[in-house]
């Protein structure tokens, strides 16, 4: 005798069902919310506000690469992928069609980022990946390229970002800010660089995704509500990814001691140039400047884009 199963849909297959179905589940929440998002007013005024803001769409950008990497797809596709959406997002961006531009971006970023994960052979290299971006994350931010666009092109910044907007009133208001904080492309390409890397070798997917939402969504939260001017968004990254998959690591003992020596000198070198940042210069570091996402304006030009 044969039985009809009835097909049901449940939270975790909306997180780890089929990537396709997944993917356009995504798409169609950021969509809907970030189109609602003048129209929440139930946050008006309140530090809950810059909460929820924060917690639903890094959620969504973050759920959004997760399953777009976990797709089986060529390098030939994965580069194809890259130049649609790249195409795709200067034609948003020209006619200011900001979320979708913003969906476009965050896409790209992750065709490139799998692009990338297919020349990594072995688990032991996400960590030295790790290291090395988070170095370039930090330099680029205060020295380097970012800082230079920051300073004399912040409009470039703007567009080249993926925006988290603000709620309700403030996103309406004449003058009013129409988003809390931007994440650059460079965020996404490491994240989905991790994620893809995860699905690859087979590690612990959604303990990565888990520790990845946890810690990068408490870090843009420390940036946008301290006086901490700037997190390096791969120093979190990093962590989450070796705490969720720790035993896929095997390191031997001189290579785990070099690991550690090198993170130790990293930590202290970050530790001094905030402090010389911070004495020398705080004006041009100021927290509305430069956020938890690393190429992360604050606040935006007075034109905005259109949602």
């Amino acid at each position: 005798m044969m039985v009809q199963q009835t097909a049901t849909v449940s939270f975790s297959a909306l997180l780890w069902g089929t990537p396709r179905i997944c993917i356009l589940w995504w798409l169609n929440l950021y969509l809907w919310i970030r189109f609602a998002a003048p129209y929440i007013t139930l946050f008006d005024g309140t530090i809950a506000g810059i909460i929820v803001a924060t917690l639903v769409f890094m959620l969504l950008q973050l759920a959004l690469i997760y399953d777009a990497t976990r797709l089986s797809i060529t390098r030939l596709q994965a580069f194809l992928s890259l130049l649609f959406f790249v195409f795709l997002f200067i034609v948003m961006a020209r006619f200011r069609v900001g979320m979708l531009a913003d969906i476009c971006l965050i896409l790209a970023s992750a065709s490139l980022g799998y692009l990338v994960s297919t020349v990594i052979k072995e688990p032991n290299l996400i960590l030295p990946v790790a290291v090395v971006g988070a170095l370039v994350d930090y330099w680029g931010v205060h020295f380097g390229p970012t800082q230079m666009v920051l300073s004399k092109a912040p409009q470039v910044l703007q567009t080249m970002s993926a925006k988290i907007p603000a709620l309700g009133q403030a996103a309406r208001a004449p003058g009013g800010l129409p988003y809390i904080a931007m994440i650059g492309p460079g965020d996404f390409l490491f994240l989905a660089i991790f994620y893809a890397c995860v699905h690859k070798f087979g590690m612990n997917g959604r303990a990565t995704y888990i520790w990845t939402a946890v810690l990068l969504t408490l870090g843009m939260l420390v940036a946008l509500m301290t006086p901490v001017f700037y997190i390096p968004a791969l120093v979190p990254m990093g962590v989450a990814v070796m705490a969720a998959n720790w035993k896929y690591f095997k390191f031997k003992r001189e290579e785990f001691f070099a690991l550690l020596y090198a993170g130790i000198f990293i930590v202290v070198l970050v530790f001094l140039f905030i402090i010389y940042l911070d004495k020398m210069k705080p004006e041009a570091y100021n927290k509305r400047d430069v956020n938890s996402a690393g190429q992360s304006q604050m606040k935006p030009p007075k034109q905005t884009t259109k949602d």
